[in-house]
């Protein structure tokens, strides 16, 4: 059963006040009626200590002390506020009765031994009694009731209930409607949040709801709707970055293998020629599978840093590794590497995976620009907020120009002349930011990288 928000809200609001305003007006009912009985009751209650006080117990039998004159003052009352009084002995025979009552009797047959009050019909008159034993010395002599008339309460309780009645319906009515009315303007900003998101696609991921302004809920939703829309947004961009990256750094390697295949399919060659092709094949996929690694590696890294962990890191035993890694080249261009330390302490407490990725390409690029035969520089610095690692080169003809662009995804200096993808400082830059390191560059007679490890991350 399909039921609009609107008309759910006001179904739940018409059964919330069926149930209060029931109960309200029982409540009310029932208050009144015990309001207007007490007031009889107590009437009774009067009336009833005033006659037993004019009561004479004689041997078995009990009278008024002036039966004339009460009857007399009960016949002059009548219009006014009719009483009705009847006095039997233990043996239900009658002894007294006020003259309004004529032939009708309104003591009821009761063994009870103490005073009741209670409602009961005379000819079809309503009367509220109250029928008291009368005892004396331990000795019951007879009873005696005294009763008024309560049509008028009955009456006005019962146009109460017929009133309630009446108005029960109309105030759900009233409240259905109602309801539907405020829930209609309540609901006025969810109808334009989905109006908008309806027509979002891929071509337009750049709208957004409007943000209504407090804490509420509505608030908290299109918060949350626009933060999500910004998440699939940058997944989006993400995705056609990635794309836009693997296919800018597939084509040029792949038509450069195409070109060296197809030359050497044109004439037939010595084995010396095609192992010369060959070999430049293989140097040229192996590059591509280190383009394509670093490109996936920048493609997720924002994933994994959303469950990073850090640990306890040597500092020097780190950059020894990474320093290891590189003997074959830096022994082939003869390099030499000096490691200086000003430290109170070698451990730091990193992400080890992301801190490899900004040394590892740091050590590599300061390998493959640097100059044969020349020192790297590699400085450990304490100081009072931060722990340094300064990598220094000679070479690599990096101008000044170039530093603000250095950490763009494939931005290559047009000064420079080594074989490269202008991704691994990309990648530096992207792992600085998750760890909140800082990356500075300096150019002088060497190029220098400075790492900036906040003191607040130390152990």
């Amino acid at each position: 059963m399909n039921i609009s928000i609107k008309n759910r809200i006001a179904l739940i609001s018409v059964i919330s006040v069926a149930i209060l305003s029931l109960v309200v007006f029982i409540a009310i009912y029932q208050s009144l009626k015990v309001s207007a009985f007490s007031e009889i009751d107590e009437k009774l209650e009067f009336e009833a200590t005033k006659h037993i006080h004019e009561l004479i117990f004689k041997k078995d039998t009990v009278y008024f002390a002036y039966a004339e004159e009460l009857l007399e003052r009960e016949h002059l009352e009548i219009e006014v506020y009719p009483i009705y009084i009847e006095l039997v002995d233990t043996k239900k025979q009658l002894l007294v009765k006020s003259e309004n009552l004529k032939n009708k009797s309104i003591i009821l047959e009761s063994n009870s031994t103490s005073r009741e009050i209670f409602n009961t019909y005379v000819s079809e008159e309503p009367l509220r009694q109250i029928q008291i034993p009368l005892e004396k010395n331990g000795k019951i002599y007879g009873k005696i009731a005294i009763a008024v008339s309560s049509e008028d309460t009955l009456s006005v309780l019962k146009n109460l209930k017929n009133n309630l009645l009446a108005i029960y319906p109309i105030l759900l009515l009233i409240t259905f409607f109602a309801s539907r009315y405020i829930s209609k303007i309540t609901i006025q900003p969810l109808t334009k949040i989905t109006d908008t998101v309806s027509v979002i696609s891929s071509e337009n991921l750049n709208l957004r709801v409007h943000e209504i302004k407090g804490d509420d809920e509505l608030s908290v939703l299109t918060k949350s709707i626009n933060g999500f829309l910004d998440r699939i947004h940058a997944s989006i961009e993400k995705e056609k970055q990635f794309t836009a990256n693997a296919s800018h750094q597939l084509r040029t390697p792949l038509t450069a293998i195409k070109g060296n295949l197809e030359v050497s399919l044109r004439r037939k060659r010595s084995i010396e020629e095609y192992e010369q092709h060959i070999q430049e094949t293989i140097d040229r996929i192996d590059r591509l599978n280190l383009a394509l690694d670093n490109l996936l590696i920048l493609a997720r890294i924002d994933e994994d840093a959303k469950s990073i962990k850090k640990e306890d890191v040597n500092l020097v035993e780190i950059i020894n590794s990474k320093i290891k890694l590189f003997k074959a080249t830096i022994e082939q261009k003869e390099l030499k590497i000096i490691v200086q330390q000003e430290l109170y302490t070698k451990m730091v407490t990193t992400n080890l995976y992301f801190l490899r990725i900004i040394l590892e390409n740091l050590l590599s690029n300061a390998i493959k620009y640097s100059l044969p035969k020349k020192t790297i520089h590699i400085y450990l610095k304490e100081n009072k907020e931060t722990i340094s690692i300064s990598i220094s080169n000679t070479g690599g003809n990096l101008l000044k120009e170039d530093v603000k662009h250095v950490f763009d995804t494939f931005y290559r200096s047009t000064n420079n002349t080594e074989k490269g993808y202008g991704i691994g400082l990309a990648l530096v830059q992207k792992a600085a930011k998750v760890l909140a390191y800082e990356i500075l560059v300096e150019l002088d007679k060497a190029t220098t990288f400075t790492i900036q490890i906040p003191k607040k991350q130390l152990p």
